[in-house]
C-alpha cells in the first residue's frame, strides 16, 4: 500500500504545467479576487446599491487589504 505522501499524483508544490515548471497557484490568488467580486455584487444588491460599483469596491479593498497583509508578512519574514 502506497502512503499519500508517496503518492505520485499529489504534490506539495502545486499543479505544474506540461514543462514540469510549477504554475501559479489559482486557488490562492485569482479565486479569492474573484470572490470578493461576487460577495461585493451581492452586499450591493441586498443593500439596493449600484451591483457594479460594490463589486469593484469591494474587490479594490479586498485586495489593497491582501496585498497589505502580505507585504507586512514579507516585511517580518513571515511569507516564503
Amino acid at each position: 500500500m502506497v502512503a499519500l505522501s508517496e503518492s505520485p499524483t499529489i504534490s506539495s508544490r502545486g499543479p505544474e504545467t506540461g514543462f514540469g515548471e510549477p504554475r501559479s497557484d489559482v486557488l490562492e490568488t485569482d479565486f479569492p479576487v474573484a470572490f470578493l467580486a461576487l460577495l461585493g455584487a451581492l452586499a450591493a444588491r441586498a443593500g439596493g446599491a449600484g451591483v457594479t460599483m460594490g463589486a469593484i469596491r469591494v474587490t479594490f479593498w479586498g485586495a489593497m487589504a491582501m496585498a497589505l497583509t502580505a507585504g507586512v508578512g514579507a516585511l517580518f519574514g513571515t511569507v516564503a
